[in-house]
This record gives C-alpha cells, sequence and structure tokens, in this order.
C-alpha cells in the first residue's frame, strides 16, 4: 500500500521556488528548442533563474527574474486563500489542470464532515 504522504505530497512555497527553473524549462522547451513566450526571453529567463541559489532566494528574487509570482504563488482551491503549505490531492475532474491544492485547515475540515 502506497503511504499517504506519496499519495498525497505537501508542497511548500519554498519547494515551488526550488522547482521553478526546472517548471520553466518543461513549460517553454520544446522540441529541442525555446518557444516563445510573449513576456520575457524563455531561455535567457531560465539562465537567469539559474543564477539563483533556489534553495534560499525569496519569492521577490524569483519574481524580479520570471515578472510575476504565479510559479511560486500557493492558493488553496477550497477557502481561495494564500498559504504557504499545501496537500495535492489528485484523481479529480480538473486534474487536467493540475491536482486540487488544500490548505491545512480545510483538509481537516474535510476529514471533520466524516466524523458526523
Amino acid at each position: 500500500m502506497t503511504p499517504a504522504r506519496d499519495k498525497f505530497p505537501v508542497v511548500t512555497k519554498r519547494d515551488r521556488i526550488k522547482g521553478v527553473r526546472d517548471a520553466w524549462f518543461n513549460q517553454y522547451f520544446k522540441d529541442g528548442k525555446w518557444c516563445i513566450n510573449s513576456y520575457r526571453n524563455a531561455e535567457k529567463t531560465y539562465h537567469d533563474l539559474g543564477k539563483l541559489d533556489l534553495g534560499t532566494c525569496s519569492e521577490d528574487d524569483v519574481f524580479e527574474v520570471i515578472g510575476n509570482h504565479s510559479w511560486t504563488y500557493l492558493k488553496c482551491d477550497c477557502c481561495q486563500k494564500e498559504v504557504d503549505k499545501v496537500v495535492l490531492v489528485r484523481g479529480f475532474a480538473f486534474d487536467e489542470y493540475g491536482p486540487m491544492e488544500l490548505c491545512h485547515l480545510c483538509a481537516c475540515m474535510i476529514l471533520k464532515a466524516f466524523s458526523k
């Protein structure tokens, strides 16, 4: 049986920051070449992200390179609040857009509903 922590991984803002360069590459490098990004030069942005220490830099440091916070922003899909940590819940109809992201409070409220 798969442990819950593997099936429902917890993701933090630091995790998003650490993974931003790889995510950028996966988004904008296809078939051996850089795709057009209407906001920034995708290849230059990738190299500029490589200059950051993603283990310690801030969201604002990433913002300075990319130009927005969408790559590091975490929001609970239930309460819509910005949070520092979410649990990823896969297997929903909207999974084509990615897993549902729930904060600790909303995940606890869901569990509490089962105890009624």
